[in-house]
């Protein structure tokens, strides 16, 4: 419903009444002075940001609106987070702990300890030896580069979509 915030005085494209002071209000102002909610974690009254499955919740400092936002337990450190799923053994991790377990896996393809880049069949890739199985020839240009979409090399590609865009019109 559009009209104009009892709160704040501006007109807003949506307003709704407020159950409890049946005023009409924005939702920036719903957030910032009605949707108060004791924090599980560092308990003090602020805007919720997010509902946790126990029906508890989170302020925006604590976790709402940061990460992925899929909040839960850290598997490694067991705090309340907004985590991950693990792409090596499928638990769920927060970004510090996540990290972590990175740092200490052995690439596949040339043994060093790396940060994943990609999770192949064969088993963790590191981010050089992945962008080396990119290469291969253009389809346009011959070169042998890095390969986007459609088996074009990225300037032969920017190329074949502007022309493709040209035959649309």
């Amino acid at each position: 419903m559009h009209g104009i915030c009892d709160i704040c005085n501006k007109p807003k494209k949506t307003v709704t009444k407020n159950k409890e002071t049946k005023q009409l209000v924005c939702h920036y102002c719903y957030v910032k002075y009605f949707h108060k909610r004791l924090c599980s974690k560092c308990n003090e009254v602020k805007s919720a940001a997010k509902r946790l499955p126990d029906d508890t919740y989170l302020c925006d400092q604590c976790g709402g609106y940061h990460g992925s936002g899929k909040i839960g337990t850290c598997s490694v450190c067991n705090e309340i987070k907004p985590v991950r799923k693990n792409l090596i053994d499928g638990f769920l991790r927060c970004s510090p702990c996540h990290n972590k377990s990175f740092r200490s896996v052995v690439c596949v393809r040339c043994g060093n300890d790396r940060i994943i880049a990609k999770l192949t069949e064969n088993g963790p890739v590191c981010g050089t030896c992945y962008k080396k199985t990119l290469l291969g020839f253009c389809v346009d240009c011959n070169l042998k580069k890095t390969i986007h979409a459609k088996k074009r090399c990225p300037a032969c590609y920017r190329r074949w979509l502007r022309k493709q865009k040209k035959l649309a019109l």
